[in-house]
């Protein structure tokens, strides 16, 4: 698979820690029995592909795309709606990640 922009995938690599990072300092703190649970969150869902791509278009909510110029961004939109059908719903998820231990 190709990246669209691999420089965004860098970017987002950059600014959060990895799991491995997180658990490594949580038992350097003194946690034991340290466990990450992965979950998905409907961040919002469209019913049509155009909804979509006008919000991406906006950048609202979305920080990482003004790491984007406007013509970088008119790429990915294109990119973007070639990828998906008309008629279909679209679910936006964000990934988020719970931390457990005991001290």
């Amino acid at each position: 698979m190709t990246l669209t922009f691999p420089n965004l995938k860098k970017l987002e690599q950059r600014r959060r820690y990895t799991g491995h990072e997180v658990k490594k300092q949580l038992e350097i703190a003194g946690f034991k029995d340290v466990q990450e649970i992965k979950l998905w969150e409907t961040r919002k869902k469209y019913t049509s592909k155009t909804d979509l791509l006008k919000e991406i278009k906006s950048r609202k909510g979305r920080s990482i795309l003004f790491e984007l110029s406007d013509a970088e961004l008119e790429e990915l939109i294109s990119h973007i709606d070639g990828k998906l059908s008309n008629d279909e719903v679209i679910e936006e998820k964000d990934r988020w990640s719970i931390w457990r231990a005991n001290k």
